[in-house]
């Protein structure tokens, strides 16, 4: 997998000496309209993250998981809780006919 996420460039944070931040970071609260609008653009037929939930299962229930989810996702931001589950997710490469090998990025 290090040939598609190689190690990253060393950072420099010398122009960053003398940065002042705020202690707090502002953020804005999910609206419904927010959760509507992401649920409504999962394609349907990708396959399944992790909790096994067909995307065409969650928008075909929209209307009522949209306001649990609302509430849900605002808690965790307001609470500073975020699942652990949340944090996964799977990556599947699929080979293409008549390419060379997966050590080369581009062939696949």
């Amino acid at each position: 997998m290090s040939q598609f996420f190689p190690e990253p460039p060393p950072a420099s944070l010398d122009d960053t000496t003398d940065t002042v931040h705020d202690d707090q970071l502002l953020y804005a609260l999910f609206m419904q309209e927010d959760i509507t609008a992401a649920v409504a653009g999962l394609s349907p037929f990708k396959a399944p993250g992790p909790s096994g939930i067909p995307n065409a299962a969650l928008k075909h229930c929209s209307a009522v998981i949209v306001p649990v989810f609302t509430h849900l996702i605002n808690s965790c931001i307001h609470l500073h809780h975020h699942l652990p589950q949340w944090k996964f997710f799977t990556t599947i490469t699929l080979c293409k006919p008549d390419k060379p090998s997966y050590l080369i990025p581009k062939a696949y």
